[in-house]
């Protein structure tokens, strides 16, 4: 019953993308600039037979204006939080750099660009304004398939995966006006590290990314992150929103953490509304009160006895697919190998790009091998060392294999 009478909109993602905003509301106040009341949004029409609008997630730069004649609004607090960077607050990048990061800190990321760049072929590139449109499909089916690859390792499906169609159908025609833009990191052709965002009024909003977990040693999230927000001074932008997740590496390149807000938006003449619009909000709050305690106290036996549903379990880790020996450069000539491709073996990636890491030299110096005797043997051979990699007794996919 009461679903039938509750309608609900994901404002934050609904407005970046469509630059619409539900009929409650008459217009918007950008908080940047307060004095600017925008009310020429197209407007999204609430079903007249819905009693209760349901508008989460709105983020704290923008103050909803509601139509007062028609509606009545409570505010409740938002599970999520949120994270981001006020860029106004310094004088340039590198302004911003030192003040924000400490110098140990700035020194390690210094470092991380120097090792990607010299055992890979790295670029970078920003698609704001222009892009080719089978290239950005192209990008879309990639960074689709990057997000899936890394949640699947964790037993968990990324949010953004219920909404892709409507991402992908709407982002690039908002990318060649201005108000959307795709980041890339490459190695050679291959996207690595792929960003979406929105920009609206002086915001960047950080909507999506995805990155390759065969090369996670090399620090992408630190890479993309120095990137993008260099990328947002040079433009002039004024916010760049991490949006939501009150991770540890967001906190070390933010200067302000915020409160989201979710509107409950009830019709003045209907007594019902207002009466079920009341209960929601009690509900929603005492929802919100309990999901903060767990969070902040994670390890409290009481709760995890009376609702063991909200205690987050962490699956079980996997066990290592393969066995790796380091061995000497001497060693390479005892074995009979056979030198194969690293595109023809997916699966070898992620341990290939390990050892390239630790070896800090470009990819090109390094061979891969598979001892003719053995199909679970492999070697990963650096000018200084090798590293034999020996497979577990698993199945491999039939498309990782030449």
């Amino acid at each position: 019953m009461i679903r039938s009478i509750i309608s609900t909109a994901h404002y934050n993602f609904e407005f970046f993308s469509s630059r619409k905003i539900p009929s409650t509301y008459k217009g918007l106040i950008s908080k940047l600039d307060e004095d600017d009341i925008i009310t020429t949004f197209e407007k999204i029409e609430v079903s007249k037979e819905k009693k209760i609008s349901r508008i989460y997630k709105i983020p704290p730069y923008f103050k909803l204006l509601i139509e007062n004649k028609k509606y009545r609004k409570i505010s409740v607090p938002e599970i999520d939080k949120g994270v981001l960077i006020d860029l106004r607050e310094y004088k340039s990048f590198q302004d911003y750099l030192k003040t924000t990061i400490g110098s140990r800190k700035r020194k390690q990321i210094r470092s991380y660009f120097r090792r990607i760049e010299t055992c890979l072929n790295i670029s970078y590139k920003f698609y704001y304004g222009e892009i080719n449109k089978d290239n950005y499909l192209f990008l879309l089916k990639t960074a689709k398939s990057l997000v899936t690859k890394r949640f699947k390792s964790i037993n968990k499906e990324h949010y953004h995966l219920n909404i892709w169609q409507r991402l992908e159908e709407r982002t690039l025609n908002l990318i060649l006006e201005k108000k959307a833009s795709l980041f890339v990191i490459y190695d050679d052709d291959l996207p690595i590290n792929i960003c979406i965002n929105y920009h609206f009024n002086g915001i960047t909003a950080n909507i999506f990314t995805s990155y390759d977990i065969d090369y996670g040693k090399f620090s992408l999230g630190t890479i993309d992150l120095y990137k993008q927000i260099e990328w947002n001074f040079i433009n002039g932008f004024k916010i760049f929103d991490l949006m939501i997740g009150e991770s540890k590496y967001k906190f070390e390149w933010s200067n302000s953490a915020y409160n989201l807000e979710h509107h409950i938006i009830m019709k003045k003449n209907s007594f019902a509304s207002i009466v079920f619009g009341h209960l929601i909000s009690v509900y929603l709050t005492i929802k919100y009160k309990i999901y903060r305690f767990t969070y902040t106290y994670p390890n409290n036996k009481l709760l995890q006895i009376m609702i063991p549903s909200l205690i987050e379990t962490k699956p079980p880790k996997e066990d290592a697919k393969y066995t790796i020996i380091n061995k000497p450069i001497e060693y390479l000539k005892k074995y009979n190998l056979k030198e194969i491709n690293i595109n023809d073996y997916n699966f070898l990636k992620k341990p290939f790009n390990d050892f390239l890491h630790s070896c800090n030299l470009n990819k090109s110096t390094l061979k891969l091998y598979k001892l003719t005797n053995s199909e679970e043997t492999f070697i990963f051979s650096s000018p200084k060392s090798i590293q034999k990699l020996i497979l577990k007794k698993i199945t491999i996919p039939s498309e990782y294999c030449p």
